[in-house]
């Protein structure tokens, strides 16, 4: 379909290349958070300075062990970025799923821009980038951006080889590229994420020709299968069946279904065990501001009883409502596991809106107008409320947060006067500019007062730990969580002494020398009772970073490092 443009909306290329630079500053400046944040960044950030201390792109290691939850895709283009940019940054760390997350942004703009319109494609690129969980993953170093990437890659590629005959051999080959990529970023669980949609497609409108054609052999597929196998002949080699069968079986398998047979080393019996109708509950938070519209466009493609339905019409959504059903089956349940088909989804959203807001002022249409409104209120109040939120956390100042709350009031109340001019597109336009201006402020504002505030706290016990064993004392770790080993191994230089019970941090605090001990809060309150001496030094932080107590780790030292005339303490201690 030849795209058209219109002035009177964003349909027009230069509206459109302005729209793409603005997501991708705001979405770049949010990596320049000199803390890791979360629980996944600080042993993603240790995971990679281990990959480039030991050289090894194969097998990722968390303090020396391996760590095989997921093949180490995010880990490699992590490192290579890293390596790029001089060593193991916060930014460096987020910069490939940023890349990736604006890349994808771009892939369902540009397959909107070829089926439909510009304000199609702008809707598209626009919608995805914004809602509020994918800029949050997007501005983050987890792995899940890369299956992301991968799936929508895969499936953008199918639409488009249902959609156009005459360049569906091309599009098959990318849609295999695509399903190696998801391979290489989450093991089998990626392909079924892909494949699945696809089958069931193919099976219910009953197309044996577009079987034929994505299931003969092609470059794209002996691409993704050389890549493939080179990857698990190398992870054979390094661990034998162990490896192996950790990665493809027990993390694939035993995490979803939670199996006590093929649960994996790294994850325990019941982790996130959730109802059948946990993601019902939590999808539409997950794409705020945007909900209405996407749900909208989700019950527009159910099919009414004697109305005809093409695969084209039904592809993008069934790929969502797949997902959506394998994923409910499972035992094991997180919001992140829906994230890949989530572009596709606004995708749909956005071929949808082009078909039903006029492209002039004008039209009757009250369940459209209802949608826009209240996309229109949503947008609105969030960008008045997160303010007060922020200023409740200390993060703004009550003047602050009143001017916020103010200015987003006031570009709600002029853009609602369209609603009443019969301007859907206006609407619609106005919404996102609300909201683009809520995650600027929230990038500008809210994330460098988070980092001062609550991040670094949490991080300041190991480098205080690490500034003890500068200084001549010997320092051990017990009882950490995932994330806090990961800190620990980042700032203090993998690998980390572990101690796995009361007695071998007794005997490692007994020691005539200076001593300390990084443990977690839980652990070293159980360990007190059971009779473990120790002196904890005081912690830092506000009173913001001390709602977090869980998270931040206690120091217990010997009587020869926390002794009132001892140097080490003194000088840390020092106002």
């Amino acid at each position: 379909m030849q795209p058209e443009s219109s002035p009177a909306d964003i349909g027009s290329p230069r509206t459109l290349l302005v729209l793409g630079l603005g997501m991708a500053a705001l979405y770049l400046a949010a990596l320049f958070r000199p803390t890791v944040w979360g629980h996944e960044e600080p042993f993603m950030a240790a995971i990679v300075q281990e990959m480039l201390q030991r050289g090894d792109l194969v097998v990722p290691t968390l303090n020396g062990a391996p760590y095989l939850e997921k093949p180490p895709l995010y880990h490699i283009l992590a490192a290579l970025a890293c390596g790029v940019t001089g060593g193991v940054t916060p930014w460096g760390l987020r910069l490939p799923s940023a890349l990736l997350a604006l890349a994808t942004g771009a892939w369902v703009a540009w397959i909107a821009l070829r089926q439909s319109s510009f304000r199609a494609a702008g809707w598209a690129g626009f919608l995805l980038l914004s809602s509020f969980y994918f800029f949050e993953i997007g501005e983050t170093a987890v792995v899940d951006m890369t299956l992301t990437a991968a799936a929508s890659l895969a499936l953008g590629a199918a639409y488009l080889a249902i959609r156009e005959p005459e360049g569906r051999d091309r599009w098959v080959r990318v849609f295999w590229v695509g399903v190696g990529a998801a391979f290489l970023a989450k093991g089998v669980v990626g392909p079924a994420v892909v494949l699945a949609p696809v089958a069931a497609a193919l099976l219910m409108f009953r197309r044996g020709d577009l079987a034929g054609a994505f299931l003969r052999p092609n470059a794209g597929m002996a691409f993704s299968l050389v890549l493939s196998l080179a990857w698990v002949i190398l992870l054979a080699a390094a661990g034998g069946r162990f490896y192996l069968a950790e990665v493809f079986l027990h993390n694939a398998v035993g995490r979803l279904y939670q199996h006590p047979e093929i649960l994996p080393s790294t994850g325990l019996l019941g982790e996130h065990v959730e109802p059948w109708y946990y993601y019902l509950l939590r999808m539409p938070a997950k794409v705020l501001p945007w909900f209405a519209a996407w749900a909208a466009a989700l019950v527009a493609a159910i099919p009414r009883p004697g109305a005809s339905r093409r695969l084209e019409d039904v592809f993008l959504p069934l790929a969502f409502a797949v997902n959506l059903l394998a994923f409910s089956l499972s035992d094991t349940k997180r919001e992140v596991y829906l994230l890949p088909v989530l572009p596709v989804s606004f995708l749909h959203v956005a071929l949808w809106l082009d078909r039903r807001v006029p492209r002039r002022p004008g039209g009757r249409d009250p369940w459209l107008f209802g949608i826009l409104g209240f996309s229109l209120v949503l947008a609105t109040l969030m960008s008045a409320v997160l303010p007060w939120v922020m200023a409740r956390d200390g993060l703004f100042s009550g003047p602050t947060a009143a001017f916020l709350a103010c200015v987003s009031l006031i570009l709600g109340l002029i853009t609602a006067r369209r609603h009443w001019r019969r301007d859907a597109a206006g609407l619609l336009r106005g919404a996102m500019g609300i909201w683009a201006f809520c995650l600027v402020v929230m990038v500008g504002l809210a994330a460098p007062a988070m980092d001062r505030r609550v991040w670094r706290p949490i991080m300041d016990p190991f480098r205080r730990a690490a500034a003890l064993r500068e200084a001549g004392a010997s320092v051990a770790a017990a009882g950490l969580s995932e994330p806090q080993v990961g800190a620990a191994c980042l700032t203090l230089g993998a690998p980390v002494r572990m101690l796995d019970s009361v007695e071998e941090a007794r005997a490692f605090l007994a020691g005539p020398g200076p001593a300390v001990l990084v443990t977690g809060r839980r652990w070293w309150k159980e360990a007190g009772a059971k009779g473990l001496e120790g002196v904890e030094l005081p912690q830092t932080g506000d009173a913001l970073a001390r709602q977090r107590l869980d998270r931040i780790a206690v120091l217990v030292a010997n009587p020869a490092a926390a002794g009132g005339r001892n140097p080490i303490v003194a000088r840390l201690d020092r106002p």
